[in-house]
């Protein structure tokens, strides 16, 4: 009977089974109630391994992660669980290169996915948010109606062991007032205690180099002139004053990403001392650079016109950070002969 029920489960039962579960319902309902298979229990517990070899033959952390019953079963632990320290930016400033050598500290989890954007009220609508996550993972009903927290923090926490110190890295953190001005508060609400490292760069290097990564058709002058977002992530200073708002400069830990380039070991003691985490004994010979721009448009520079518009905004906002950080304000070169044609 069980093996004659089982030959027939993997014929034409599995199809009807992937539909069910790519629809967004859970395994243990398709077998119980929509399918209607006999033995109930018994049967689910004795053939559980070739169920899930068949139905998922990626392994059964696919399978764990797929289901809502194994979400029931850790809800109330994972709701304990949320990040206790988040890079919110700048993006194009080395964010990706932070989060992977932190990655190397024992003491440290990073989220598995690395801009989940877990504190955006609508993180559904970030543009290729689900190329973001292994799709493998990502029902059809969540690609269409979206992800609720706790489904996200369980894709966060994959390879997660315990440990105190958990981050994450969504640059989306830094992008107001076009998105995210709700962060700080959903922040807050959560954890008044959050710590925040922000690495910034040379505010025209870093449009530029964002112009170039995404591979803009057209003149950086269009670009700029189609939405004004890539200059606001550059407006460190207004950025972080949304934080200030609601947390204490000593919450903070601002990076200068020149100086991090330079040192990258020296970047990581001061990380490790701000998040009150032993250092690493064994650093790596070379830090390898990760996520880099590729320079698609050789000696990209900023016309005149478009230069004067957006350096006031630019000089301003920079002056107060290089006074908040104590630097001067011209650590940065914004003349007009570097970064103009």
């Amino acid at each position: 009977m069980k093996n004659n029920l089982f030959k027939d489960y993997n014929g034409p039962i599995l199809p009807k089974v992937n539909k069910f579960i790519n629809d967004g319902k859970p395994l243990w309902k398709t077998l119980f109630f929509e399918l209607k298979i006999p033995s109930g229990i018994k049967y689910f517990i004795k053939n559980y391994k070739a169920l899930i070899k068949t139905i998922y033959p990626d392994g059964l952390s696919h399978f764990l992660l797929h289901n809502s019953w194994f979400l029931d079963l850790r809800i109330l632990k994972i709701k304990k669980i949320m990040p206790n320290f988040v890079i919110i930016g700048a993006a194009k400033s080395g964010t990706t290169s932070l989060y992977s050598y932190l990655q190397n500290n024992k003491k440290i989890f990073l989220s598995y996915i690395k801009e989940p954007a877990l504190f955006l009220d609508h993180s559904i609508e970030i543009p290729d948010f689900e190329t973001r996550l292994n799709t493998n993972f990502v029902t059809n009903n969540e690609k269409k109606y979206g992800y609720s927290n706790e489904k996200l923090l369980r894709l966060m926490l994959i390879n997660y062991k315990g440990q105190e110190l958990f981050g994450e890295a969504s640059t989306f953190y830094t992008n107001a007032p076009f998105r995210g001005t709700e962060v700080p508060n959903n922040i807050r609400k959560i954890n008044p205690n959050m710590k925040f490292i922000y690495i910034i760069r040379n505010p025209f290097e870093r449009i530029i180099s964002e112009y170039n990564y995404v591979n803009y058709n057209g003149s950086l002058k269009d670009f700029l002139d189609y939405h004004p977002l890539p200059i606001y992530k550059s407006l460190y200073y207004y950025q972080l004053s949304n934080y200030l708002k609601f947390f204490s400069r000593n919450q903070f830990k601002i990076i200068l990403f020149e100086e991090f380039k330079q040192n990258p070991k020296k970047s990581l003691e001061k990380i490790y001392h701000f998040l009150e985490c032993e250092s690493l004994t064994d650093y790596p010979s070379n830090f390898e650079i990760h996520n880099k721009t590729k320079n698609n448009k050789t000696n990209t520079k900023f016309d005149r016109n478009t230069y004067r518009k957006i350096m006031p905004l630019i000089e301003e906002d920079t002056k107060k950070m290089m006074e908040l950080l104590g630097k001067s304000a011209k650590f940065w070169n914004l003349t007009q002969e570097r970064w103009c044609h």
